[in-house]
């Protein structure tokens, strides 16, 4: 990733490497840049953001989807 991400998605998950691992196999993403906090994967200039949820969420409520696009 050169620079910020223009576009793309942030999926919340308490297991990031084990959907990191999913859309890098599915999806045939790149993972480009690991901290503990999240996984950045990317390909042909779409990014996925696996983050750890910032707070507690009930599993009813563990469905947290974010789309970001450059303006």
């Amino acid at each position: 990733m050169k620079g910020p991400a223009r576009y793309g998605s942030i999926l919340y998950a308490r297991d990031i490497k084990r959907l990191a691992n999913f859309y890098s196999a599915f999806f045939g993403m790149n993972i480009v840049r690991e901290t503990p906090e999240f996984i950045a994967l990317e390909v042909e200039g779409f990014n996925i953001i696996v983050h750890k949820p910032p707070i507690e969420m009930p599993e009813q409520n563990f469905n947290t989807v974010k789309l970001f696009f450059t303006v």
